[in-house]
């Protein structure tokens, strides 16, 4: 049993989110990297806030991309 890709208006809209998001984290991880130096963004540990970003975020993707999932399929059925 295989998955099927429905693309509706609905799915479009989740994908699109999903890119725009992956988009926007990682430029502002690149520019928060990039000037780590400067003194107003200055701060201690930055790869560890960068791995809770990432964390949170990877969750957040999941999420979005399983919610068009269960709209889709209409899961869990009770």
């Amino acid at each position: 049993m295989g998955y099927r890709l429905f693309l509706d208006r609905i799915g479009w809209t989740y994908i699109s989110i999903f890119i725009i998001w992956n988009v926007l984290l990682v430029s502002g991880l690149t520019f928060l990297w990039l000037n780590r130096e400067h003194p107003t963004l200055r701060m201690r540990r930055l790869p560890v806030l960068f791995t809770g970003i990432i964390a949170l975020h990877i969750y957040g993707s999941i999420c979005c991309l399983g919610t068009y999932h269960a709209i889709l399929y209409d899961w869990p059925r009770c």
